[in-house]
């Protein structure tokens, strides 16, 4: 019986010893955060619009394709809405097309090069005539493409690089979807998120 008891507590300590060796769990707080821009799946209701969507966004854009593959860059991206006959027609001298609008346009910080885009002119330009940013409405899709030289307002282009952001959700505090950017020589795309961070 004496054989037995010291057995068992040799058993007992041995545990105790094993539990105090093991290695504490991590504090949830200092577990790391997932991240907030997440690629969406699905597409826009038919009477979808951006009228409502003007106001001051973080932007961010990750690359799954192209030179820079699994990077992401983020920056600034201000919306405000356009007014008068730019509304409705690409060049001012054009006959009115309805089945087209340019709601909104703007500028952004955001570093397209960074995940492989192409430059396609200055991002911050406020000029209504060559915007940083432009908003597209056509037969229910919503474009929000990038750079000044490839939203000039007086001339019609056929070619150049284009950097252009597929709207696939249109929320009160976010837009997401997918964006493509490329010339005759190179493609790179992924997906983008816009969060609100101002009212509108």
């Amino acid at each position: 019986m004496r054989t037995a008891r010291h057995c068992l507590a040799l058993i007992v300590v041995l545990g105790a010893c094993g539990r105090s060796s093991a290695p504490a769990p991590m504090p949830q707080a200092h577990a790391t955060a997932p991240d907030s821009c997440a690629r969406v799946n699905g597409k826009l209701p038919p009477d979808a619009t951006a009228d409502h969507a003007a106001g001051e966004y973080s932007l961010v854009l990750v690359a799954t394709t192209g030179s820079a593959a699994g990077k992401k860059a983020e920056g600034r991206l201000s919306l405000g809405r356009v007014e008068g006959d730019l509304r409705y027609s690409q060049l001012p001298e054009l006959p009115r097309d309805t089945s087209v609008r340019y709601p909104l346009a703007g500028t952004t910080t955001v570093d397209v090069a960074a995940v492989g885009a192409v430059n396609t002119g200055d991002m911050t330009s406020r000029d209504p005539m060559r915007p940083g940013v432009l908003v597209i409405e056509r037969a229910g899709s919503i474009t929000i493409r990038l750079g000044a030289d490839a939203n000039r307002r007086d001339v019609q282009r056929f070619d150049g690089g284009y950097t252009a952001l597929r709207v696939q959700q249109l929320e009160k505090e976010r837009i997401a979807g997918t964006w493509e950017s490329g010339t005759a020589r190179m493609h790179a795309g992924g997906y983008f998120c816009a969060t609100r961070t101002g009212s509108s």
